[in-house]
């Protein structure tokens, strides 16, 4: 398995995310992961100050990203930097109730990186670069949680169908109430 360090500068992150990892990281097999040495949990304090390099045209201050793939080089493996303050957002404690919300959080910026892992050794069904990252990023996300929150979907299923079915009606009697009176 893939080692999970842990590097913060001034900040403690939430209790949920070393697990969240070790779960996430669990739902790849070796393939996924093959090569790459260590995730890397760090903060925006720790990452510093700088840009990237240009990504779809533009480039972005180091310290607001979500992370970073680092590939192989002649002396190192492959590694992945998640940056956890900018990639966390403060949960209400109902939502801690489950794993799947913080999972499903974390995910997305796990999974993209591991995209770009992927695309760099195994390749991709899509574009290379930030699509191909994107397309890893949805299958594994899919795969994951279909996995491990698979009771989850029915529950989904009924919410997307009462949506359907009374969000026009809900929407009429807001509408109705925003109405000027006279």
């Amino acid at each position: 398995m893939v080692e999970i360090v842990e590097n913060y500068k001034n900040y403690v992150p939430p209790e949920f995310v070393r697990g969240s990892m070790e779960r996430l990281l669990g739902s790849l097999t070796p393939e996924h992961v093959g090569g790459l040495e260590s995730i890397v949990l760090t903060n925006s304090g720790a990452v510093g100050r700088g840009k990237t390099h240009r990504i779809r045209g533009r480039k972005y201050r180091r310290n607001t990203c979500h992370g970073f793939y680092h590939s192989a080089t002649l002396s190192e493996r492959a590694w992945i930097e998640i940056i956890v303050d900018t990639t966390v957002v403060p949960l209400p404690r109902a939502l801690l109730l489950t794993n799947a919300v913080p999972d499903f959080l974390l995910a997305q910026t796990l999974y993209h990186e591991v995209g770009h892992h992927l695309d760099a050794t195994v390749g991709s069904a899509s574009r290379t670069g930030e699509a191909a990252a994107e397309d890893w990023r949805r299958r594994l996300t899919r795969i994951h949680m279909r996995r491990r929150y698979w009771y989850l979907f029915p529950l989904l299923v009924v919410l997307r169908f009462a949506v359907r079915l009374f969000g026009p009606a809900i929407e009429r009697q807001v509408d109705e109430t925003r109405r000027p009176v006279g």
